[in-house]
């Protein structure tokens, strides 16, 4: 059997550089495996979530305390029975911001001369002082003006202005109705003039039907007993101190309703009746369903008629001086600048003329001058009260 050669073994050297390499690899796995970092991981898709919306801020709307403190303004000055018509409302406008809504009111308050402006500044502060958030502050601003503000949580909502009035002059013309040419005359001034009508007369729906059509305000010039009746006729129709109570009702009521567009009454002559308390109740009960004013032409001094109208609710005023008691231009001239200087003092006046060529010359003269001096000519009806 031939002889077979042994295969020879590797050398120490081979088999020591074998076992080195393999002790590598496995150093090289050791380490990728169990002592490298892990790599990060892929991050996990999430879908991004909607912005959250913040909730609106809340905006304090004061709107509706602002028109209480409207209607309680206005409460205020008609319970002192001020005329409503000098109330002026100039502005109302919703405004707001990021936290508020409110209704900006801006007024104008004319009132008359005798009234202490700062005086009901305060009084109107203390009847508003019981709304939320109010703050009030008033200040004389000049002689004849305050400003009144008004701020609810800090923010300003009225600016109310209270002025005092011009100085008011009411006109009445007297005893109309039988003069038709001259009465145009009258109304061609085209100032505010009060017409008052004698009832029964030739022209008297005639010259009322015209006062109207030219704007001017016409008033009954209701016939009275005088006292001394034979040398002063006060014409059919009189009220009279002897009459019962129902025939001065029937008596007033056919007068009235000759008429279309009266507004008051005014006595002629009356210095009798005027002083008698119960002919002046009875022509006041007649008086007051009609809703009709009265003027006291003081034809005496000693007249209740006023104060008992004034005690029963009956609007009403008082003549303070007749401007023509003698038919001279000058003289009715002296007599209304008398009249122009009792209305800067009292604030209003009424004064009364008669349709005489010499009072209509005196009043174009004297137009001029009320306008300088800063008179405002009013129908009578913006006096009584």
């Amino acid at each position: 059997m031939p002889f077979l050669k042994k295969r020879s073994q590797p050398s120490i050297k081979v088999k020591g550089l074998i076992i080195f390499f393999l002790f590598v690899v496995g150093l090289c796995i050791y380490t990728f495996y169990f002592l490298a970092p892990p790599s990060p991981k892929k991050p996990e898709y999430r879908p991004t979530p909607p912005a959250k919306i913040p909730p609106p801020l809340k905006v304090g709307d004061y709107s509706s305390l602002c028109r209480q403190i409207n209607q309680k303004i206005l409460l205020f000055f008609k319970e002192r029975k001020w005329d409503e018509r000098n109330i002026h409302i100039l502005k109302e406008a919703t405004r707001s911001n990021k936290k508020k809504k409110w209704i900006y009111t801006k007024i104008e308050i004319y009132l008359p001369r005798s009234i202490n402006l700062l005086a009901i500044a305060e009084n109107l502060a203390g009847e508003l002082k019981n709304f939320p958030d109010i703050t009030s502050q008033w200040e004389l601003k000049e002689p004849n003006q305050a400003l009144f503000s008004i701020w609810l949580a800090g923010t300003l909502t009225h600016s109310i202005r209270l002025l005092y009035l011009p100085p008011q002059l009411a006109i009445i013309i007297d005893d109309l109705g039988e003069n038709l040419s001259l009465a145009k005359k009258f109304f061609a001034l085209e100032i505010p003039l009060t017409f008052s009508i004698l009832p029964g007369q030739t022209h008297s729906q005639v010259i009322e039907e015209l006062a109207h059509n030219h704007n001017y305000e016409v008033m009954l010039h209701l016939p009275m007993e005088p006292k001394d009746r034979l040398n002063h006729n006060p014409g059919k129709g009189a009220v009279c101190v002897n009459m019962e109570e129902n025939q001065i009702l029937a008596l007033i009521q056919n007068h009235l309703h000759k008429f279309r567009y009266i507004k008051g009454v005014n006595n002629h002559m009356g210095s009798r009746a005027t002083e008698n308390e119960a002919t002046m109740r009875a022509v006041f009960n007649a008086l007051k369903p009609t809703g009709l004013y009265f003027v006291d032409s003081r034809t005496s001094s000693q007249s209740k008629a006023y104060n008992i109208a004034k005690e029963m609710g009956i609007p009403a005023g008082k003549n303070l001086l007749f401007i023509d008691n003698e038919t001279d231009v000058n003289y009715a001239k002296k007599y209304i600048d008398q009249g122009i200087q009792l209305a800067k003092r009292k604030g209003d006046a009424i004064i009364i003329g008669h349709p005489r060529e010499t009072t209509l010359e005196a009043l174009k003269e004297m137009i001029p001058e009320l306008k300088e001096q800063g008179i405002s000519l009013v129908f009578v009806s913006a006096l009584v009260k």
